[in-house]
């Protein structure tokens, strides 16, 4: 499960294959607004070699 973040070009990394909702907030100076859209981003298994380091450090 994903975490708001405030940041740009963010990276995910998830657990287990499958799709997944993704979700966009934008506040503005009276309002908020989210848009979600289910099963839109497909995240695959990747099998690194034993010697890669991991791609992206773990978030949390």
């Amino acid at each position: 499960m994903g975490r708001p973040r405030l940041n740009r070009n963010l990276v995910h990394v998830y657990d287990v294959a499958g799709r997944y909702a993704i979700s966009l907030s934008a506040i503005g100076s009276n309002r908020a607004r989210t848009k979600t859209i289910e099963q839109y981003l497909n995240a695959a298994l990747v099998t690194l070699p034993a010697t890669a380091t991991h791609p992206v450090p773990p978030i949390g």
